[in-house]
Order: C-alpha cells, then structure tokens, then sequence
C-alpha cells in the first residue's frame, strides 16, 4: 500500500484510533461469520465481542481434520467442473488452514485484547475512564499505519479464504449428513 497524504485539517495519525476500533470489529464479525457457517448459531452471549472468546468458541468448532476427511470423501464425479475446481481450492485451504488461522491469531495479538470492542470506540467507558488520546496520537508514525493497513489487507485475504473453505465444507458435509442420516432410516 502507498500512502499519499493530502493536505486536511488533521493529520493522518488521527485515523488510526478509528481504523483500530474497525480492525477489532472486522476480526470479531469475520469469527462470528466463520462460527455461524460451522454452528449455525450466532454468538450473543456475555462474550460475543470478545475475540479471545470467540477464537476459543472457534477452536471447539473446527476440526481441521474431518474438513479434510469430509472433502477428501466427495465423490467428484457427480461434480460439475466448477464444483470440481472449487473442491481443489478449498482442499488446498483446507491443508495451510492451521497456518491461515495461527497468522489470523498472530495479528489479531498485536492489538490488546479488548473484550468488549469500545476502548477505540468511545473516548470514555461508563466509568469515564478513556484512552489520553491526544498523546497516543503524537506518537503514531505513518509506519504505524502502513503496518495496519498490511495487516488489514492480510486479513481480508485469510479470511476469504477461510470463509470459502468453510462455506465449500458446509455444503459438502450437509451432502454426507443427508446421505449417512437417508442410509439410517432405509
């Protein structure tokens, strides 16, 4: 990414307490996304905008191995062509998943763990306890930016991916369920 600063009446330090706030809110709805195409259940307890929570609601949920077993066990001579290529590339997900999932952990570390998402979102919490802003902002440098936006453009990346594996499983497995469940009642 470049970046080319334009002459505004603020600097572009400024955008990045909301571009944090928007990283922690992008990796928390991507999990619940992921969650829900595993669970069919949406997050809404205590805990739901928590992404430490929700990356161990997570862990619970996906077993890197029986997606491989499940999409491994597709007969593909039912498949159309497309379906046959988008089977291949979900396999080829599904294999760097672990290292897809540690690197989705590894930046999502280094933004403190917020377990509510409102420490960028509001200048104070209910308690009128807040971030001093103005000497956080001093000290952002445009490195710092270019670094979130790497990291951003990296998550995008990983959980499309992530997603379109999840999605290509979803479908294959609901297959394998409806025939295993047809076999038990026949």
């Amino acid at each position: 990414f470049e970046i080319n600063l334009v002459s505004t009446r603020f600097s572009i330090s400024n955008l990045h307490i909301p571009a944090r706030f928007n990283l922690n809110h992008g990796i928390e709805l991507f999990l619940k996304l992921l969650l829900f195409i595993l669970t069919d259940n949406i997050e809404t307890d205590g805990n739901a905008h928590d992404s430490n929570s929700l990356f161990a609601l997570f862990d619970r949920e996906y077993s890197h191995k029986k997606i491989i077993e499940i999409l491994n066990a597709v007969d593909v001579s039912k498949l159309d062509s497309g379906d046959k290529q988008n089977l291949g590339i979900a396999k080829k997900i599904a294999e760097d998943s672990p290292d897809k999932i540690k690197k989705i952990r590894e930046i999502q570390s280094l933004y403190f763990a917020d377990s509510n998402n409102t420490t960028h979102k509001y200048p104070e919490d209910k308690f009128g306890f807040g971030i001093d802003y103005d000497s956080k902002i001093e000290k952002i440098t445009q490195e710092d930016i270019k670094v979130m936006l790497n990291n951003i453009k990296q998550l995008l990346d990983l959980f499309n991916d992530m997603g379109f594996l999840l999605t290509i499983f979803d479908q294959h497995s609901q297959k394998t369920n409806n025939k295993e469940n047809q076999g038990m009642i026949g």
